[in-house]
Protein backbone atom coordinates (compact mmCIF):
# COMPACT_ATOMS: atom_id res chain seq x y z
CA UNK A 1 0.00 0.00 0.00
CA UNK A 2 1.73 2.91 -0.90
CA UNK A 3 2.42 5.46 1.77
CA UNK A 4 3.43 8.75 -0.09
CA UNK A 5 2.75 10.69 -3.30
CA UNK A 6 4.53 13.53 -5.52
CA UNK A 7 3.50 14.15 -8.96
CA UNK A 8 6.00 14.80 -11.57
CA UNK A 9 5.77 17.09 -13.92
CA UNK A 10 8.24 17.45 -17.05
CA UNK A 11 10.29 20.46 -17.45
CA UNK A 12 9.24 21.14 -20.60
CA UNK A 13 5.35 21.79 -19.34
CA UNK A 14 6.97 24.55 -17.11
CA UNK A 15 7.40 26.47 -20.35
CA UNK A 16 3.79 26.93 -20.85
CA UNK A 17 1.53 28.07 -18.35
CA UNK A 18 -1.71 27.23 -20.16
CA UNK A 19 -0.56 23.46 -20.31
CA UNK A 20 -0.12 23.80 -16.28
CA UNK A 21 -3.51 25.50 -15.59
CA UNK A 22 -5.56 23.03 -17.54
CA UNK A 23 -3.56 19.90 -15.75
CA UNK A 24 -4.29 21.85 -12.76
CA UNK A 25 -0.94 22.36 -11.41
CA UNK A 26 -0.36 24.33 -8.71
CA UNK A 27 0.70 28.32 -9.61
CA UNK A 28 3.70 27.69 -6.80
CA UNK A 29 4.67 24.34 -8.71
CA UNK A 30 8.60 24.76 -9.82
CA UNK A 31 9.91 21.56 -11.34
CA UNK A 32 11.60 18.98 -10.19
CA UNK A 33 13.62 15.78 -10.72
CA UNK A 34 12.54 12.14 -10.06
CA UNK A 35 14.87 11.81 -7.15
CA UNK A 36 13.99 15.07 -5.47
CA UNK A 37 10.49 14.38 -5.71
CA UNK A 38 11.63 10.75 -4.11
CA UNK A 39 13.87 12.42 -1.10
CA UNK A 40 10.99 14.79 -0.38
CA UNK A 41 8.88 11.42 -0.07
CA UNK A 42 11.61 10.00 2.19
CA UNK A 43 12.14 13.30 4.56
CA UNK A 44 8.41 12.87 5.05
CA UNK A 45 8.22 9.38 5.81
CA UNK A 46 11.27 9.52 7.96
CA UNK A 47 9.50 12.05 10.31
CA UNK A 48 6.60 9.98 10.72
CA UNK A 49 6.95 9.03 14.23
CA UNK A 50 4.32 6.32 13.35
CA UNK A 51 6.23 5.00 10.39
CA UNK A 52 9.32 2.76 10.41
CA UNK A 53 11.39 1.79 7.77
CA UNK A 54 14.77 0.52 7.44
CA UNK A 55 15.52 0.65 3.90
CA UNK A 56 14.87 2.43 0.41
CA UNK A 57 14.19 0.73 -3.24
CA UNK A 58 14.14 2.12 -6.44
CA UNK A 59 14.72 1.63 -10.33
CA UNK A 60 18.10 2.98 -11.78
CA UNK A 61 16.90 6.55 -12.29
CA UNK A 62 16.74 6.51 -8.15
CA UNK A 63 19.97 4.10 -7.90
CA UNK A 64 22.23 5.44 -9.92
CA UNK A 65 21.53 9.22 -8.38
CA UNK A 66 24.72 9.53 -6.24
CA UNK A 67 23.37 12.64 -4.17
CA UNK A 68 20.03 10.62 -3.26
CA UNK A 69 22.06 7.46 -2.21
CA UNK A 70 24.46 9.40 -0.16
CA UNK A 71 21.54 11.56 1.51
CA UNK A 72 19.76 7.68 2.43
CA UNK A 73 22.86 6.48 3.72
CA UNK A 74 23.41 9.94 5.85
CA UNK A 75 19.81 9.14 7.28
CA UNK A 76 20.80 5.54 8.26
CA UNK A 77 18.53 4.23 5.32
CA UNK A 78 19.55 1.45 3.29
CA UNK A 79 19.42 1.28 -0.15
CA UNK A 80 18.63 -1.34 -2.70
CA UNK A 81 19.06 -0.89 -6.12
Amino acid sequence: MPINRELYVPRSWFTDPDRLADAGVPDAAVFSTKPELAWRMIERAAEDPLLVFGWVTGDEAYGNNTALRARCRARAAGVLI
